[in-house]
C-alpha cells in the first residue's frame, strides 16, 4: 500500500501568486520533486519520515517537497496523469 496523507483541513502550500507548479521526476536518482514556488527560494529542507523531504523558504513556508525512492523498479515505464480541479464540491 502506498503512502497516504490524511488531513481534516485544507492547507495551502506555497505562494498565493505562484505562476506554475513544477513536477520533476528524476529516474536516475528515483525521486519526485514538486515545487509550489521558485526553487531558488529554498532555504532549508526538513525530512519528515516516510522518505518525504519538505523544502522551505526563509519564513518557514513549504514551497516544495521531494519523495525519495519513488519506484520499486526504475526500469518500468511510468504513466503520468495530471489533474486540475477548479470547483471542488460544485
Amino acid at each position: 500500500m502506498g503512502d497516504t496523507i490524511q488531513s481534516s483541513q485544507v492547507v495551502f502550500l506555497g505562494s498565493r501568486d505562484m505562476e506554475k507548479i513544477r513536477v520533476i521526476f528524476n529516474r536516475n536518482v528515483n525521486t519526485l520533486d514538486v515545487w509550489l514556488d521558485d526553487p531558488e527560494k529554498e532555504f532549508i529542507s526538513e525530512e519528515t519520515g516516510n522518505e518525504i523531504i519538505l523544502k522551505k523558504d526563509k519564513a518557514g513556508r513549504v514551497i516544495g517537497f521531494e519523495k525519495l525512492n519513488v519506484l520499486v523498479n526504475k526500469d518500468v515505464p511510468v504513466p503520468l496523469e495530471v489533474l486540475s480541479v477548479w470547483n471542488i464540491g460544485a
